[in-house]
């Protein structure tokens, strides 16, 4: 299982964004990464309702797997309590980014700033900040267009565990 990182800010401050360039760049290096994406919307199943891993779902299963020439998805019933288990699913992954999580504590956090934005309140380290700097935080800032040097940040990081 790899270090966990997350990516964290306000709804449509570029969470997303900032992680599909974060893999990109640190799967080019060699790294092997998962990401893990935080939802507050109902997480039902895989795939359109009423195809068949829905359906599997929806009947009871306590866990449902896809499995294609290209990948696999997995559901599973509940929520896990702690990022740990979550990253437990990722056993080849060198890094773990994750998607929100702001108030995991345990974890170290990346924020992803824009004034015109609600500022997000983050719980534990915070381990940058990218987009818009936060006044008199003695946290290393990067703009968005520094994606390789903030993955040199987040591989240092992950080593160092």
């Amino acid at each position: 299982m790899g270090k966990v990182i997350a990516v964290v800010g306000a709804a449509g401050a570029g969470k997303t964004t900032l992680i599909e360039g974060l893999v990109g760049i640190l799967a080019g290096r060699g790294y092997r990464v998962g990401v893990i994406k935080h939802t507050s919307h109902p997480v039902e199943g895989l795939g359109p309702p009423g195809k068949d891993t829905w359906r599997m779902a929806r009947a009871g299963a306590v866990a449902v797997a896809l499995a294609g020439p290209e990948g696999l998805a997995f559901w599973r019933s509940g929520h896990p309590d702690r990022i740990e288990e979550l990253s437990g699913l990722m056993p080849d992954a060198d890094i773990v980014l994750a998607e929100g999580f702001s108030q995991e504590a345990r974890i170290p956090k990346i924020l992803v700033h824009r004034r015109d934005k609600a500022r997000k309140e983050v719980r534990g380290r915070l381990l940058a900040v990218v987009g818009d700097p936060l006044p008199a935080s003695g946290v290393p800032h990067y703009g968005y267009a520094q994606l390789e040097e903030l993955a040199g940040l987040v591989a240092t990081e992950a080593v160092a565990r």
